[in-house]
């Protein structure tokens, strides 16, 4: 008989360890304390720090982030239980409950399986945790894949997030001279070897559209034919991210205004000469 209670006992306790969220086991979860600047103004949301990193819901970065180069879409495919995010398109809500503050769940954390997608991309090396039912992604993650800057102010222990604005201004931008009502531009002229090259387009015609309007990466010397990387237009205004190549140089983002490669549909103007160094 003791034996037997023994054996209960061992397999109770096993069976609690398995539910202790793994917050509580493995990382310091709690509501952030930290304040949040959006481009200078302070913005309030549901947020959670883990570990020393603060985490959101997409939705609500979404909402915070429209209508600036940050902006990006967040969609969910049933089919493939994805969810995705379109970086460069306008945020669409889904029922208007961004930014709302509910109670603190931060004891229900844990690790979520949850798969994404970045512009069509599975990306299975960001950190993402369910909290209440909700996925909340690590702010410093998504900041590699959109258009925004993350910094912090130890002096007042506050989150700083920026983004410029979505339409071309003077200075740092690089953008092409205007063609058939279209504009295309990049943020910087440069880029680190491996590192993001988010381009712009507005402007763009539903013929254009019709017909398959792309931009492309291409290497130095390619022809109209060649190219490293290409993104379809998906709007008549937008974004995509490239990956710069691994090595210094220089590379070229081109814009096709139909679906095939060649001198025909390249817009040779709008070419962008980008410096990898």
């Amino acid at each position: 008989m003791k034996k037997r209670l023994l054996s209960l006992a061992l397999a109770l306790l096993l069976a609690l360890t398995l539910v202790i969220p793994a917050a509580a086991a493995d990382c310091v979860v709690q509501r952030s304390p930290q304040t949040l600047k959006f481009n200078g103004a302070v913005v309030s949301c549901d947020k959670y720090n883990i570990d020393g990193y603060n985490y959101f819901k997409l939705r609500d970065l979404a909402a915070i982030l429209n209508g600036t180069r940050g902006q990006f879409n967040v969609g969910w495919d049933a089919g493939s239980a994805l969810v995705t995010i379109t970086p460069g398109q306008p945020y669409t809500s889904r029922d208007g409950t961004e930014l709302l503050i509910g109670d603190d769940k931060s004891a229900t954390a844990v690790p979520s399986a949850q798969t994404i997608t970045v512009s069509g991309t599975t990306r299975s090396d960001f950190s993402v945790y369910n909290i209440g039912g909700n996925n909340y992604f690590k702010l410093r993650d998504l900041a590699t894949v959109l258009a925004v800057t993350v910094d912090y102010d130890e002096a007042t222990n506050t989150a700083l997030l920026t983004s410029a604005a979505l339409n071309p201004a003077s200075g740092s931008d690089l953008t092409a001279p205007a063609a058939e009502g279209l504009r295309m531009w990049v943020a910087s002229a440069s880029c680190a070897p491996g590192g993001i090259i988010t381009v712009y387009w507005s402007g763009v015609s539903a013929e254009m559209l019709a017909a398959g309007a792309w931009v492309g990466l291409a290497a130095s010397g390619q022809s109209a034919e060649e190219y490293l990387d290409y993104h379809y237009l998906e709007g008549a205004s937008g974004s995509a991210a490239f990956t710069a190549p691994s090595t210094p140089g220089v590379c070229q983002v081109r814009f096709y205004r139909a679906g095939y490669t060649g001198d025909d549909s390249l817009l040779k103007d709008m070419s962008l000469t980008i410096s990898v160094s």
